[in-house]
């Protein structure tokens, strides 16, 4: 990958867990070709949407794009695509964050997300509302936030340098910006005295809104 922004892509971020294949295969260039387990129902959830369109876009996906074979050659280039990790997020048109599959309660959480950020200017008062003082909604979005992504070191520099980036969860999404008013809200209401979830779900989630606030202070509003 040279220096000049390629033509439009979208990035995907995930987590690979096990490195175990998938028992079916896709078709790239005409060949099958195997995939990990992790990453199928990513690209089943990408062909079904019709937003993200598969077909009508190019994608840099890690495990596909860069040559996973044990020889010396694949190596060499694993190594140097690493180096290339941060220009390859930064000049992608968007990326997109797969969070896993849409159980009902996954999803429900997704939806939850959405009503803390739509939260983020209201008045103190209105932090006080029903569907706020819920705790199985606290719990959902418990879950949601200790899922491995949240975690994992690699995936702050995917979630920080992309242009735009959107988390999907199953057919539930919710963009960056709003995720980060989320996360505003989330803050207030554990300050308020509000259902809390655990402290390990919560900072990895606060510290990456921090983390990209810091980011763009010398670059610019991003999604």
């Amino acid at each position: 990958m040279d220096a000049r922004p390629a033509a439009g892509y979208t990035t995907l971020s995930y987590v690979w867990g096990e490195r175990r294949y998938h028992p079916r295969k896709i078709i790239l260039n005409g060949h099958p070709f195997p995939v990990l387990e992790s990453l199928y129902p990513a690209l089943e959830a990408i062909c079904d949407n019709p937003e993200l369109a598969i077909k009508n876009r190019r994608w840099w996906i890690d495990s596909i794009c860069i040559n996973q074979r044990n020889d010396r050659e694949a190596m060499s280039e694993r190594s140097s695509q690493v180096s290339l990790m941060g220009r390859i997020y930064s000049q992608s048109e968007r990326a997109v964050v797969w969070l896993g599959e849409g159980m009902k309660d996954n999803e429900n959480a997704m939806e939850f997300l959405n009503t803390l950020a739509r939260s983020r200017n209201k008045p103190k008062r209105k932090f006080k509302v029903p569907e706020l003082q819920e705790p199985a909604k606290w719990k959902l979005l418990e879950t949601l936030l200790l899922r491995p992504w949240r975690t994992r070191v690699w995936t702050l520099q995917e979630f920080v340098v992309a242009p735009k980036l959107t988390f999907y969860c199953g057919s539930k999404s919710i963009e960056r910006n709003r995720f980060r008013a989320a996360m505003h809200s989330l803050w207030y209401c554990r300050e308020t005295g509000n259902p809390q979830i655990k402290e390990d779900a919560f900072h990895p989630a606060w510290n990456r809104r921090r983390l990209i606030q810091w980011y763009e202070s010398g670059k610019g509003s991003s999604n």
